[in-house]
């Protein structure tokens, strides 16, 4: 039984140490990149941009080490940029670094990062969603309006086409009627001419 109680106690207190462990670690690691941080920051604005952090990762020993032990020595500086530029604003807040280059460290994710992570898809999957639905939306728009110009094009080429053949139409009447009339005033007068030669 004594033994039972002491297993039992055991396992309480492995979770509560494990967890406190782990948020100590964190802790330490968070101080350990705001410093990094503002070490970076050279214009003290608290804002990172592409070339602070080149600058920092290319000649500075701390973030070299620090990279190294986080495991993104391999990443490119660049790619790992836009990886914490969460609102992709082409610059890096405190809270982005932090939290950026905890999230693509080495080890278990925790379940809020898990659940980030499920959040950030469900967002992405409405955005794509709506996304498609304003594309679609728009590409409708767009077929209609070319639709009814090209609809107006071809009204006015049939209009056109429809005053030319009538202009068309009446020069030939014209030019008919006045042939036919001279040729019925050369029918009337060789009548008129056979006629006095036969009186």
């Amino acid at each position: 039984l004594v033994t039972a109680v002491m297993v039992d106690s055991i396992i309480d207190i492995l979770p509560k140490k494990r967890t406190e462990r782990l948020a100590h670690e964190r802790a330490t690691a968070v101080r350990r990149l705001e410093s990094l941080f503002l070490m970076m920051d050279k214009d003290g604005d608290r804002k990172l941009t592409l070339e602070e952090f080149e600058h920092g990762v290319a000649s500075m020993e701390e973030v070299k080490h620090e990279m190294t032990r986080l495991q993104m020595a391999s990443f490119d500086v660049k790619e790992l940029f836009m990886l914490i530029d969460f609102n992709d604003n082409g610059t890096v807040s405190v809270d982005e670094f932090i939290e950026g280059l905890l999230r693509v460290a080495p080890g278990p994710a925790s379940k809020k990062e898990l659940m980030g992570v499920q959040y950030d898809l469900h967002r992405m999957w409405n955005m794509l969603g709506a996304g498609q639905e304003r594309l679609q939306h728009n590409i409708e728009e767009s077929l209609d309006e070319r639709v009814r110009v090209l609809e107006t094009h071809i009204q006015s080429f049939f209009t056109d086409l429809e005053v030319q053949i009538k202009l068309l139409l009446e020069q030939r009447l014209e030019s008919l009627h006045k042939t036919v009339a001279d040729g019925h005033g050369t029918i009337l007068s060789s009548v008129e001419s056979t006629s006095c030669a036969t009186q």
